[in-house]
């Protein structure tokens, strides 16, 4: 579901572009044989890791290329992270973003690779503006907090209707 042979060639059509790629995640090594093949030197296959946000720290986006989410939790610990994102639009996707990132139909890669050069050419100033209101539109809709609240007024609402029958 993480279309990881999207985002790979998507990344395949970049090659005038001077861009490091790592990716992470269970079985995301040289010892998938479905990402045999697909990479190139760019590309770093990086495994499952417990450091995901230092590496967040030090990215310019995230890139989640999926064909199938609900609600992606690694576009709110990038966007918590404030860092900027590029995202299919499957699940939840666009509506976690709203206008703090880029959203891209699922398994396009041409469409992944123009928003990966736009985010690149961005400049710096306004890729960082952009992760800064990531995090503040993370934090203002999907806080614990927040979630709480909305489930609370959710369930005084539903008793509400309730009572009134």
């Amino acid at each position: 579901m993480k279309d990881h042979k999207s985002l790979l060639q998507a990344i395949a059509r970049l090659k005038d572009q001077k861009m490091v790629f790592l990716l992470a995640g269970t079985q995301v090594d040289a010892g998938n044989p479905a990402l045999s093949g697909l990479q190139d030197d760019r590309v770093y296959l990086l495994g499952e890791r417990d450091d995901i946000a230092d590496l967040m720290t030090v990215a310019d986006c995230l890139v989640n290329s999926s064909w199938s989410e609900a609600f992606p939790n690694v576009l709110g610990e990038a966007m918590a992270c404030g860092l900027p994102a590029i995202a299919t639009d499957v699940g939840e996707s666009a509506a976690v973003l709203g206008e703090t990132g880029l959203v891209v139909p699922p398994r396009d890669p041409e469409a992944l690779a123009k928003a990966l050069v736009q985010m690149k050419d961005m400049p710096q100033e306004q890729r960082i503006d952009m992760g800064k209101r990531a995090r503040q539109r993370v934090i203002g809709a999907f806080s614990l907090s927040k979630v709480a609240s909305d489930y609370l007024a959710l369930y005084q609402d539903i008793l509400d209707v309730d009572s009134q029958r």
